[in-house]
């Protein structure tokens, strides 16, 4: 789904010093949208509202789930700056100079999640859910991470493309299916549980949900891949992301939701509670 107010925003952003300092934080290659977008910011970045932004967003990236949770409103001064913005860009050459990337990015993400059945299986986990899903192709920045946010009729997954190596530009969406399903999970299984009243008592909110969404994708991706891909994640993430933990709270997950299969009253936070400490 293309939303015109984040892409605008994210726009926004891209004239500004923002483009710099994520570079900085994890040098990578952005998608050429992307830098299309940020190639005249030596011009826009004294515009007051790619300022705005630029401050909103924060030194590391802290707000930028605020900012773009705050794009969504059109009454919002975070909406109306990127519209004065997109106004006097003008974004419209952008928008139908890039339009193909915008259309192909978002066939490939439809493919990819089409079937894969991650709305189910998060009810499964979660309950049932409240809002719908929906995923954005973000071709523009923030580049290396995904920002879920809390609109009031949707979840909404600002995505990446996925990071290449080195020098090398990002992979279309299609090229990477099991790391787009995998971080699609990971992220709307983050927010999930985050918004969650109870929670795991073993470990601050913060990292109680880095966990548990991980060991969630797992889970996912062994329905949704097969299990060499549950594995790979898994030992990828215990070892270099540092989550020792995640195997346990795998199994966790899995008896939960074979639990709720099953037709039993399964709550994730007893099964999370059974867990050794390391």
């Amino acid at each position: 789904f293309i939303d015109p107010l984040l892409r605008a925003a994210a726009a926004t952003l891209a004239a500004s010093d923002w483009p710099e300092r994520e570079h900085a934080l994890r040098p990578y290659k952005p998608h050429h949208v992307a830098e299309r977008a940020a190639r005249p910011r030596d011009i826009f970045r004294q515009h007051l509202a790619v300022q705005q932004l630029d401050a909103a967003a924060g030194p590391t990236g802290d707000g930028l789930e605020a900012l773009f949770t705050d794009a969504l409103n059109p009454a919002s001064p975070i909406a109306q700056a990127a519209a004065e913005f997109a106004e006097f860009a003008p974004l419209s050459r952008l928008w139908a100079s890039t339009d193909p990337d915008w259309q192909q990015a978002e066939q490939d993400l439809r493919s990819v999640l089409a079937g894969c059945g991650l709305a189910d299986f998060l009810a499964m986990v979660f309950g049932p859910l409240q809002k719908p899903l929906v995923v954005f192709p973000n071709l523009l920045f923030p580049g290396t991470r995904s920002l879920t946010l809390n609109a009031p009729d949707r979840w909404l997954l600002m995505l990446p493309p996925p990071r290449a190596w080195g020098a090398s530009p990002p992979w279309r969406y299609g090229e990477r299916a099991d790391e787009v399903q995998a971080e699609t999970c990971r992220a709307f299984a983050h927010a999930l549980y985050a918004a969650r009243p109870a929670q795991w008592p073993r470990h601050p909110m913060a990292r109680a949900a880095e966990l548990v969404s991980r060991g969630v994708t797992v889970n996912f991706l062994r329905r949704a891949q097969d299990e060499a891909a549950a594995r790979a994640y898994q030992m990828i993430e215990s070892k270099t992301g540092g989550y020792a933990e995640l195997p346990a709270v795998a199994a966790a997950v899995a008896r939960h939701t074979a639990e709720r299969a099953a037709g039993q009253a399964s709550q994730l936070e007893d099964q999370l509670g059974q867990i050794e400490p390391p």
